[in-house]
C-alpha cells in the first residue's frame, strides 16, 4: 500500500509519457531489465532504510544503470539512508512525499533527468545548527504556537481536507470547497492516512478530534 494505485495513477498523469510499473522485490526487478531496457529511476519504499546491506545490493544490481531514489515519509527512515552507498558505491536520490504535492514531483522529475535530489529537512538534520526557524514571525519570546497536525508532519492543505473529512464530508464534496479534482482529494486522505498511520477516514477522524482538544469540526455534531 506504500505506492497504492491512487499515487501511481497522480503521478502517471503528471508525468506524460513516463511509464511506471510496480514490482515486489529485486528478482521482479532483474526479471523486468532483463526484457525490457533498465529503468531511470528505481523508486524504493522508505522501509529499505532498515534492510540489510545486501538486500539493497541486490536491488542495485537488478536495477542496471538506474538512479537509485528512496520515498518517504518519515524524514527518521530517510535519515538513515544518508550516510549509506549502495554497492556501485553511489548515494541515494530521495522523493519527500510527506510535502507539497509539487516538491515531490519535482524531485522525481530532477532524478528522471540523471540528477539526484536531497531535500532540505534532510540535509538540516545533518547540520542542526542550519536549522531554520520553527516559531512564527509574531511568537512571543519563549512561546511556541504548532502549527495544527505538524506533529505529525501533516501539510496545510492535508490539515484541510482531514478537518473536512473530520466533517463527514465525501471526497466530491472536499474537492468542490477547495477547488480541487476528486482524484487530489483521494492522494491527499491516501497521504494522511499513512501520516496518521491509521486504516480509514474513522481513524483519521478520531485523530484529528483528539489533538484539536476533542472539539468537534464543523458539521460533526449536525451529522449524528
Amino acid at each position: 500500500m506504500f505506492f497504492a494505485d491512487s499515487l501511481l495513477r497522480f503521478v502517471r498523469s503528471e508525468l506524460g509519457s513516463v511509464d511506471i510499473i510496480r514490482v515486489p522485490d529485486a528478482r521482479a526487478l532483474k526479471e523486468l531489465t532483463t526484457v525490457d531496457k533498465s529503468p531511470q529511476v528505481c523508486v524504493l519504499e522508505e522501509s529499505f532504510a532498515e534492510a540489510p546491506e545486501d538486500d539493497l545490493d541486490r536491488v542495485v544490481a537488478a536495477a542496471g544503470d538506474a538512479l537509485i531514489s528512496v520515498a518517504y515519509y518519515k524524514p527518521d527512515l530517510a535519515l538513515a539512508l544518508m550516510g549509506r552507498v549502495n554497492s556501485a558505491g553511489q548515494g541515494f536520490g530521495f522523493v519527500p512525499l510527506g510535502g507539497q504535492m509539487d516538491v515531490w514531483l519535482s524531485a522525481l522529475r530532477l532524478q528522471l533527468c540523471g540528477e539526484r535530489y536531497v531535500p532540505g529537512e534532510l540535509l538540516d538534520a545533518l547540520d542542526p545548527g542550519h536549522q531554520r526557524p520553527t516559531e512564527p514571525r509574531n511568537a512571543k519570546p519563549g512561546t511556541t504556537q504548532p502549527r495544527p497536525g505538524v506533529a505529525a508532519n501533516l501539510t496545510d492543505r492535508e490539515m484541510q481536507v482531514l478537518e473536512l473529512v473530520s466533517s463527514g464530508k465525501q471526497n466530491k464534496s472536499i474537492a468542490d470547497e477547495l477547488g480541487l479534482s476528486e482524484h487530489t482529494v483521494k492522494l491527499h486522505i491516501h497521504h494522511v492516512l499513512s501520516k496518521l498511520n491509521v486504516r480509514n477516514r474513522t481513524g483519521a477522524t478520531h485523530w484529528y478530534l483528539q489533538n484539536r482538544g476533542g472539539d468537534p469540526a464543523p458539521g460533526w455534531a449536525a451529522e449524528g
